[in-house]
């Protein structure tokens, strides 16, 4: 009777509309399953009592804006369509979901998904680890996203979240080699 309403992200969903761009339905949590899939790691089924239509709806915005501006430009402009992009609206929607994501970096599951990931993904250094390889890996970085962009047109969330998994550890390994490279 209310495991409906217990279910927060499951109905959230990343998926083609008439324009091409992604609707709001249910997959935010999939999208989560794809990223743990990745990492070898159970589901993080914690995450749902993080998660209400509402935010998942503004996940959703954020992370399509995200992958549209990158995916959708070049090897040459998906750095700074990026910039442009997180400058003119995605730090405005990640600022709405700073409680979530509070929420979620309390589970269990994110701790376990930071292991395998071997930063805090949700950090102000993996942030500055994330620029720095868009930075120095530009052409990468946007090929990477524009899979992402069809993955996404093509409503299949999991493999979206598989895909960007694997843009997180190339971000880990960069850092990591990054960091070798200083010793």
């Amino acid at each position: 009777k209310s495991a409906g309403s217990l279910m927060g992200p499951v109905y959230a969903s990343i998926a083609k509309n008439s324009t091409g761009g992604m609707i709001f339905q249910n997959g935010v949590q999939a999208f989560h399953f794809g990223i743990f899939y990745f990492y070898n790691l159970t589901a993080p089924d914690q995450f749902w009592g993080c998660w209400d239509i509402n935010s998942s709806a503004v996940y959703v915005e954020f992370l399509w804006g995200w992958i549209t501006a990158a995916g959708n430009s070049s090897e040459t402009t998906a750095g700074e369509a990026t910039k442009e992009y997180m400058q003119n609206k995605g730090q405005a929607l990640l600022a709405k979901l700073k409680d979530n994501v509070a929420c979620e970096d309390k589970t269990q599951d994110m701790a376990n998904l930071n292991k395998a990931v071997g930063y805090d993904i949700h950090s102000q250094e993996f942030l500055q680890y994330i620029e720095q390889f868009i930075h120095d890996h530009e052409s990468e970085y946007y090929y990477l996203f524009n899979q992402m962009y069809k993955t996404g047109q093509n409503n299949q969330p999991i493999t979206l979240g598989f895909e960007y998994a694997i843009f997180l550890d190339q971000v880990a390994q960069d850092a990591n080699n990054d960091e070798d490279l200083e010793l």
